[in-house]
């Protein structure tokens, strides 16, 4: 009994340096739940705002509510740029508003070419964390540009929500609030066990497990 007792001790022990591995590689990781702080450097915004070129009403809003929410917080965010003013979109972080529809940029992030944002019911938004280059690729959009707006406000609201994971679809409840549900496989793992910089999971070991 007491030789079964140390082995088990030690296959837990073998999963909680397991776990503490994850969380080492999860802390170099693109994860929500770091927003936005991975966009501020010496209190100013590190990044580029990206708009379509002939951007609708409501996307210009939806990008203005974002490079708001940093100003309220007392960082420089400065100005929006046009998609066809930036030519590497993978050499500095960037936040992108719209879909493949009405901005080239995100067109080029979804990597898509089904529809404006395929995946997504009438009027859903999204909001895709990606990195690349060493560099943060945030993708704030929606099947439609209502949509669009919601996941704005989503993310201009961050602090309302717990947010985390890589992707999470936004959808307006009948009672106008926001309902969030996040789209995981495994390519996440560990993320989506992980919440700023912590195992936000139970690690459950079976009670005869040999």
């Amino acid at each position: 009994m007491i030789f079964k007792n140390k082995i088990n001790n030690a296959k837990v022990l073998a999963i909680h340096i397991a776990v503490l591995i994850f969380l080492m590689n999860a802390s170099y990781s693109a994860d929500l739940s770091k927003y936005p702080d991975m966009y501020i450097e010496d209190r100013r915004f590190n990044g580029v705002f990206i708009v379509g070129d002939n951007a609708l009403a409501e996307d210009v809003i939806a990008i203005s509510d974002v490079i708001g929410s940093y100003n309220q917080i007392g960082i420089t965010a400065g100005t929006a740029k046009l998609s066809k003013e930036v030519s590497d979109i993978y050499g500095q972080n960037i936040i992108v508003v719209g879909n493949a529809c009405t901005n080239p940029t995100a067109a080029i992030l979804l990597a898509d070419s089904s529809g404006c944002f395929s995946g997504l019911k009438t009027d859903q938004g999204m909001i895709k964390l990606s990195s690349k280059n060493g560099h943060y690729q945030l993708l704030v959009g929606g099947s439609t540009p209502l949509g669009t707006r919601h996941a704005a406000s989503v993310l201009s609201n961050h602090k309302n929500y717990n947010m985390n994971g890589k992707e999470v679809t936004i959808t307006k409840n009948s009672q106008g609030k926001y309902d969030l549900s996040y789209n995981f496989d495994l390519s996440d793992f560990p993320d989506l066990f992980v919440s700023n910089g912590n195992l936000n999971a139970l690690i459950v070991v079976g009670d005869k497990s040999s």
